[in-house]
């Protein structure tokens, strides 16, 4: 249903704003969100893997995780 990925875009703009996300970081976390590897993330915005990495870094370090799982969790926790 097309609702409910409107809802998704809608909680990960929320959330990106509320750690302070880039436009570009908010589009990486739309993917890792859902459980995408650093190589889809790659593939799916046409950028190269070090840039993806730099990308999820910046994402881990703004919201203060270490770790894909985490970051889901904690995106999962925002939403309530």
């Amino acid at each position: 249903p097309s609702g409910s990925l409107d809802t998704k875009a809608s909680h990960c703009a929320a959330f990106a704003a509320a750690h302070g996300l880039t436009e570009r970081e908010t589009e990486v976390l739309e993917l890792l969100a859902r459980g995408r590897t650093l190589k889809v993330v790659a593939e799916r915005l046409t950028i190269s893997k070090g840039t993806a990495g730099t990308h999820i870094a910046n994402i881990y370090r703004k919201c203060d995780v270490h770790a894909q799982q985490d970051l889901i969790d904690l995106f999962e926790k925002f939403a309530g």
